[in-house]
C-alpha cells in the first residue's frame, strides 16, 4: 500500500526531528518538530472538512414543482 504525496513531507520532517535528537542537536530538532506539527494540523484540517464539490437541486426542484399538487 502506497501513500499519498501529500504524506511525504510529513514523513521526511519527523524524520529529521529524530536525526536530529539523535545527533544532540536540539535547536534544529525543535525546527524540524515545529514544521512537522504545522504540516500535521494543515492535514487535519485539511481532511476534518469535507468539501461539496457537486451540488444537485433537483429534489427541491421537483418538491417544488409538486407543492399543491397530487404527488405520483
Amino acid at each position: 500500500m502506497s501513500l499519498p504525496d501529500r504524506f511525504g513531507t510529513l514523513i521526511v520532517d519527523r524524520a529529521k526531528y529524530y536525526t536530529y535528537m539523535l545527533r544532540s542537536d536540539p535547536q534544529h530538532a525543535q525546527l524540524a518538530d515545529r514544521d512537522f506539527q504545522r504540516k500535521l494540523r494543515l492535514l487535519k484540517v485539511d481532511y476534518a472538512t469535507k468539501n461539496d464539490y457537486m451540488r444537485s437541486d433537483t429534489i427541491a426542484e421537483s418538491i417544488a414543482t409538486n407543492i399543491g399538487g397530487r404527488v405520483s
